[in-house]
């Protein structure tokens, strides 16, 4: 009896911190961790909406709370620059959104809207945002804290965290000596309209110490150039889309820096209307914890036959698996990654409906573990 006691306790603790009680995803797919942040992005003066899905990770309907507390020490945009409000289930005033209930029910993802009106000048406006759950005296079981980010430009561009790299700025990289490494950015259009942009870089090599002689890089903006020919690289940007901009500095032999001056034109404006450097930084950093897995995004999700998974993994990397896991923990599914990059199909068409989970093993190791769900 004893032996058995334990083991459902153990079984328990494992499910809980498997799966919190509800997740929230944002527009684009990426999990919101509990007590974590998510960053928006828009332009002054044009609406927009910022939408995040809300699922119950467990097998009874939930009645939550939501509010939504601006953060003012942290804001410079506030009531008297812009309209906020937000839906869950029903729509709260403009900022005021405090106490709004709804019930979500077992496998049935509900959507959170935030919406931002007209704001008038740039800066952010802070959010600290919580669930409560009704039934158990309003305890508080998910946080986290959006920041919208307003600003007076044409397009941005922002690290794979989210972090903006600010125009006429500097963005600075870390990787180790003899490691190959991509750096991934995101580029977004913030008007109404399509663009046609080139991406013009330059290699300060006044500043620069790592040039063609000590290793190889490579500039992908739509399509990717050889090493070091990354000139007029031009790409059309439909209107509020993201592109993917990656930089890859191969095999590094010392230690040093690469310097890049890029910038954005507008062919049709013949405008520059993005500027900024990237500092490609080499050394022996033994305490930066390097990410194994460069992309990872999934779809259709929630699934109903078959479940598409793309995937990067770091150059250096070992053998690889994709497993699919069930809210218990057991692993249903189990694919073998061959290639360092590509697309894995699962077949679930034989899987219950319900919540699961899909990681990427490397070396025997979960190194990144995101949630999806089939539904019939």
């Amino acid at each position: 009896m004893k032996k058995i006691t334990v083991l459902l306790l153990l079984l328990f603790i494992s499910v809980f911190s498997y799966a919190q009680v509800i997740s929230l995803t944002d527009e684009v797919g990426n999990n919101v961790e509990n007590n974590g942040a998510c960053a928006t992005y828009q332009r002054v003066g044009i609406d927009h909406d910022h939408t995040f899905l809300v699922t119950n990770n467990t097998d009874e309907e939930l009645i939550l709370g939501f509010s939504a507390e601006l953060d003012k020490p942290r804001s410079t945009i506030s009531e008297d620059d812009a309209d906020l409000s937000v839906c869950w289930g029903t729509c709260g005033l403009p900022w005021s959104f405090e106490g709004l209930l709804y019930p979500l029910s077992v496998d049935e993802p509900v959507g959170l809207l935030f919406e931002l009106y007209k704001a008038r000048k740039e800066g952010v406006a802070v959010l600290n945002c919580k669930f409560t759950d009704a039934k158990n005296s309003n305890a508080v079981i998910f946080e986290f804290t959006v920041t919208f980010n307003v600003v007076n430009q044409t397009i941005i561009v922002a690290d794979k965290s989210g972090n903006l790299v600010e125009n006429n700025g500097i963005y600075t990289t870390h990787q180790e000596i003899n490691v190959s490494a991509d750096h991934y950015f995101k580029v977004k259009n913030l008007t109404e309209e399509h663009l046609i942009l080139t991406l013009m870089v330059d290699v300060d090599r006044e500043n620069s110490t790592i040039l063609e002689d000590d290793a190889d890089l490579e500039v992908c903006w739509g399509t990717c150039s050889l090493p070091w020919q990354f000139e007029r690289l031009t790409w059309e940007l439909l209107a509020g889309s993201v592109d993917e901009l990656k930089l890859t500095l191969n095999d590094p032999k010392k230690d040093g820096v690469t310097i890049l001056n890029c910038s954005f034109v507008d062919e049709a404006a013949e405008t520059t209307v993005y500027e900024f450097t990237l500092k490609l930084t080499v050394g022996e950093y033994q305490s930066i914890a390097f990410p194994m897995i460069n992309h990872l995004k999934s779809y259709p999700n929630p699934a109903s036959t078959h479940f598409y998974v793309d995937y990067e993994l770091r150059s250096n990397v070992g053998g690889a698996h994709l497993t699919l896991t069930n809210i218990l923990g057991v692993v249903v599914k189990e694919e073998q990654i061959a290639n360092l990059a590509g697309k894995t199909v699962l077949d679930v068409s034989s899987l219950p409906a319900g919540i699961y989970f899909y990681s990427v093993k490397i070396d025997g190791k979960i190194v990144e573990t995101k949630k999806m769900i089939i539904s019939r």
